[in-house]
């Protein structure tokens, strides 16, 4: 970031700041395997679509059963680690999905990715899903309440970020209210905006015909050419 500019102060279910910007940056390094991270502005921290970033989170990468780890991963044998994440401050937050695959296989594992989000965008999470996530975090929620010390920052944080009491209570009443098609609007907003990076940590290809074929990808994923860095 620019540290010149004035920084803005967080302002409770502000969006994110308005400066990022979309691109796609090739860092040339001598790695056994490519790193692939694709990264969008998610909803900050206090704002109530950050529930529906989790809810994505955990559809596309949260874990085994997770769409893209089963596309990636055991339907395509491209890789070993895939998973996605949605991290949430005050006034910045990030929506992220990371694999680690072999280089060739960029293109490819991108596609899957642009493929599962933009099937997001039009229709949403399938029913069935939907409700098996919702169980997930409502559960997860009241096991962090047990012991004396999680309650305790669960109330503190509840007023430092919500001005609320966020209780077991209100948090299932919040989950169980979101629909799929909160998660098919927010996508959507998502892919229209544009500006989505994406990170590639790998060796650069030396092959013309690969670097060919590689930058007519990313031109029609992203609209941006790549940027190498040295």
């Amino acid at each position: 970031p620019n540290r010149k500019e004035p920084q803005r102060s967080a302002r409770w279910g502000a969006d994110p700041p308005s400066g990022t910007e979309s691109g796609f940056h090739w860092v040339n390094a001598n790695t056994e395997q490519a790193h692939l991270l694709y990264g969008i502005s998610a909803p900050v921290q206090s704002s109530r679509e950050r529930v529906i970033s989790i809810m994505l989170q955990q559809y596309l990468g949260g874990g085994m059963s997770s769409v893209l780890f089963d596309q990636i991963r055991e339907k395509k044998g491209w890789a070993y680690t895939v998973y996605a994440n949605a991290v949430h401050f005050l006034d910045a937050s990030l929506f992220i999905v990371y694999a680690g695959v072999q280089t060739e296989k960029i293109p490819d594992s991108m596609k899957v990715i642009q493929k599962e989000l933009k099937k997001i965008s039009r229709s949403g999470v399938p029913a069935a899903e939907l409700s098996r996530i919702k169980d997930s975090l409502i559960y997860s929620f009241q096991l962090s309440l047990e012991s004396s010390e999680s309650r305790m920052m669960a109330i503190s944080s509840s007023e430092l970020f919500y001005k609320k009491d966020m209780s077991f209570k209100n948090y299932e009443k919040l989950v169980r209210s979101i629909k799929s098609s909160d998660l098919q609007k927010l996508m959507l907003r998502w892919i229209s905006v544009g500006k989505q990076t994406v990170l590639v940590m790998a060796k650069k290809p030396r092959v013309k015909k690969d670097l060919k074929i590689l930058q007519e990808s990313y031109v029609a994923m992203t609209g941006v050419s790549i940027i190498f860095n040295k």
